[in-house]
């Protein structure tokens, strides 16, 4: 949810009087309405429709550059975590990016981005994420294109199935922790899903998408799938946000329950990911699979990053990168990577002298990060891209450290 406004606002170095506006959240009511007429500018929504979700999320979220008269700009910050390899990494969301329209142009977008990762790195938080509405201001900011976000086209009317053998029920608060269960264990193998336990998620959900509906699938007393849904159509189709199955018969209820809805629209639209499987075994009666979206990646703390997310348990390797950060200085230096049995431990080398610091690669920032997602493979960036530069030996070590499925989130922001 990123705005238009910022293809020209101001490129990767601040412009001269950027810094004297303040960063922090907001210190007055009003600057929250000020800051919701700029983000309802810049994307086209009215201010009375945006500002009661800027102000349900809680102005803890929110974070404005202002000089304590005027507001330029600011944007929503969502404090979550990420799967990667099989183990959660706390993540900074980021969303809502707007200046307003009489300050473009002057390094201001530029200035919010650098104070917004200069406070996830204080709070040692290693990543953030987000979904740009262009990529040259983030990528300039040190993010990089990792993963995206797919949606399923499903016909009803092609439904055969008539599953009915299990039972589906509303399900209600007391069923969150059930839920949550179930949607980690789908997807703690995959790199790139949102970890929904976290509080500012739950409020996002709660706040930003409005109603919904929601179901389980029962087998007595076990909750073995569900699906979450808008209650009215958008453009004509059903859009389901979540569809959760632990089991083959699990999802085979939920498809039936889908084509339930034959009468009343003629598409299913699914948030899915390439290696969904219900593009194979469980519904061959598919319209397509489409990217309406890519999110952008960007490691905050290198160290912190590659130590949290989580490898291919037979891979032992050891590689040394020199990575450049123009951004974030802490970053820039030599680090040794080290993983065996599904874990990584890193140090950062002091000297240049000694062979670990001799064989080092160098990657840059923006490249770690489409390999972290194992968005990008190594010989495909260093063939492809200015990010990285290696000999054939480092590239074998970082393609097995960094393989695994395709990265996809399901949830945007």
């Amino acid at each position: 949810m990123q705005s238009e406004e910022n293809r020209a606002a101001g490129g990767g170095k601040e412009r001269e009087g950027a810094s004297a506006w303040r960063y922090g959240p907001p210190e007055r009511d009003k600057q929250i309405g000020r800051y919701a007429e700029i983000a309802g500018q810049a994307f086209n929504v009215a201010a009375e429709e945006i500002e009661p979700k800027i102000r349900g999320l809680g102005a803890k979220m929110v974070r404005l550059l202002h000089d304590g008269r005027q507001v330029a700009g600011g944007a929503v910050l969502f404090w979550m975590g990420q799967w990667f390899g099989g183990r959660t990494v706390p993540m900074t969301g980021v969303a809502a990016v707007a200046v307003s329209p009489g300050m473009r142009s002057r390094g201001l977008a530029a200035h919010l981005m650098r104070s917004i990762l200069m406070e996830i790195h204080t709070k040692e938080v290693p990543l953030s994420t987000l979904y740009p509405a262009v990529t040259s201001l983030y990528r300039q900011a040190g993010y990089e294109t990792a993963g995206a976000r797919y949606e399923l086209r499903l016909l009803p009317r092609t439904f055969e199935l008539r599953e009915r053998a299990l039972e589906v029920r509303e399900l209600g608060e007391k069923d969150l922790p059930r839920t949550l269960a179930l949607y980690a264990e789908r997807v703690q193998g995959a790199n790139g899903p949102i970890d929904r336990s976290a509080a500012d998620w739950q409020k996002f959900l709660g706040v930003w998408r409005g109603p919904m509906c929601r179901h389980g699938v029962w087998n007595g007393e076990r909750l073995e799938g569900y699906i979450v849904y808008f209650p009215r159509l958008r453009d004509g189709a059903l859009y389901v946000r979540e569809f959760v199955a632990a089991t083959p018969a699990a999802g085979r209820r939920l498809l039936a329950f889908l084509g339930a809805h034959r009468t009343q629209t003629e598409a299913c639209v699914l948030s899915s990911y390439p290696a969904d499987p219900i593009l194979a075994g469980l519904q061959p009666f598919s319209d397509q699979l489409r990217i309406p979206s890519h999110w952008m990646l960007r490691i905050v703390d290198v160290k912190r990053a590659l130590e949290g997310r989580g490898y291919p348990p037979a891979v032992r390797a050891a590689v040394t990168l020199e990575i450049r950060d123009d951004v974030l200085a802490h970053n820039t230096g030599r680090f040794r990577l080290e993983v065996a049995g599904g874990k990584a431990a890193v140090r950062r080398l002091r000297s240049s002298a000694g062979a670990e610091a001799r064989d080092a690669l160098t990657l840059d920032i923006r490249g770690l990060a489409a390999l972290y997602s194992a968005h990008m493979q190594a010989r495909e960036m260093a063939r492809l891209t200015p990010y990285l530069d290696a000999s054939s030996p480092q590239l074998a070590a970082l393609e097995g450290i960094f393989s695994g499925p395709g990265p996809y989130m399901q949830d945007e922001f």
